[in-house]
């Protein structure tokens, strides 16, 4: 499906650290992630942070341009990153003329709507304990039989994700550890060693 849209946009270069998208600018294009990695969020006026996905290669993001709106949050590169620009105009020609894409297109939102539900009934009914060991959950990885945490998830990136401040995830952490729940390596990468509590004995 990239391959289709290649004709339609021109490729960029960005920089580690460069903001995409910015929230509330005009949106005139939408963008497909060719290189690297990029994350979506919002942040207020005291440059607190929320996070809410990652965008990996292959994918389409600001694709809301279609409506003429304003962008509803900001998209970052994480690593140096290459992208697919497309303007909105041509993207919604395609979409008209492309029935297929535009039903690739409606999947690609209704995951990212799905995505939002599940993060806003988090942040509504979940306590901070509870998002934390949703993220690491989430993102636990097995390798040689053990279940590992990536070393880039940090305390500000799990922090980011969940609206809570670092103090209280370190908090969660430590906690964990004191349990036997979680382990840290040499690296500061994090061992599940046993299965974590779950949302019930978080209540407690």
């Amino acid at each position: 499906m990239i391959a289709r849209l290649m004709h339609l946009g021109t490729t960029h270069r960005y920089d580690a650290g460069r903001i995409l998208i910015e929230e509330g600018a005009r949106a005139d294009c939408a963008y497909v992630l060719l290189l690297g990695r990029a994350r979506v969020f919002t942040a207020d006026a005291d440059e607190r942070k929320l996070i809410y996905n990652k965008i990996t290669p292959g994918e389409i993001f600001g694709e809301m341009a279609l409506d003429g709106g304003t962008r509803s949050a900001s998209v970052i590169a994480e690593t140096e990153a290459e992208c697919l620009r497309i303007r909105s105009t041509d993207l919604q020609s395609f979409a008209l003329e492309n029935p297929d894409f535009a039903y690739y297109l409606m999947l690609a939102l209704m995951g990212r709507l799905r995505t939002a539900t599940t993060q806003l009934k988090r942040l509504g009914l979940q306590n901070v304990s509870e998002r934390v060991i949703s993220v690491l959950m989430a993102e636990v990885e097995k390798v040689d039989g053990k279940l590992l945490l990536p070393s880039s998830l940090t305390q500000q990136e799990i922090s980011d994700r969940i609206g809570a401040t670092r103090e209280m995830v370190n908090q969660v952490i430590r906690k964990l550890m004191r349990s036997g729940h979680l382990i840290r390596l040499p690296g500061r990468r994090l061992q599940i060693l046993k299965t974590l509590p779950d949302t019930n004995s978080c209540r407690q």
